[in-house]
Order: C-alpha cells, then structure tokens, then sequence
C-alpha cells in the first residue's frame, strides 16, 4: 500500500494541517478562521475587536452553565449576520 506498514493513517496527516479551531490558543486566529469559512473573507478590524471581546467575556463564564463553548456561540453569530442571510 501507499502508506508505511508500521505508520497509522493519524501519523500521517500533513503537518501543514492547522489545528481544529476550537484548539486554537489566540482569540484572534479562531475569529480570522471563523470569517474565512462563514463569509469567505478576513475580518475587519472592528470586527476583530468585537469578536475578541465577546470571546474574552464568554470565557470568563462558569463551563457548567454553558451549553456551547464560546467558540461555538460566536460561530453561530457569524451565521446570523445579514451578510450570510441575504444575498445583494
């Protein structure tokens, strides 16, 4: 086969691969990937600082009382935004 007899299939993933944007550590990184896959483009300043602030507060939050992780309420933001559900 293609691949090395005592190599697994997760050993040999491409190390380029970016990590899963929940494990990502910079607040910043996870909102810039979050508008390349909603909206196909890199955010705005404003909106990086807005993104950055809601996900500070939102860490700040006791996990038990979270039904979504920060991340994840600020995806679903994204997808309510006019720009997603309206098209010019």
């Amino acid at each position: 086969s293609a691949r090395s007899a005592s190599g697994s299939a997760s050993e040999n993933l491409n190390v380029a691969d970016p990590p899963p944007l929940a494990e990502r550590a910079d607040h910043s990184a996870q909102i810039a990937a979050l508008y390349r896959l909603v909206l196909a483009r890199a955010p705005a300043t404003d909106e990086l600082a807005i993104g950055t602030q809601f996900l500070a507060a939102a860490s700040s939050e006791s996990p038990d009382s979270m039904k979504l992780t920060p991340i994840e309420q600020y995806a679903q933001l994204l997808l309510l935004m006019n720009e997603v559900m309206y098209i010019d």
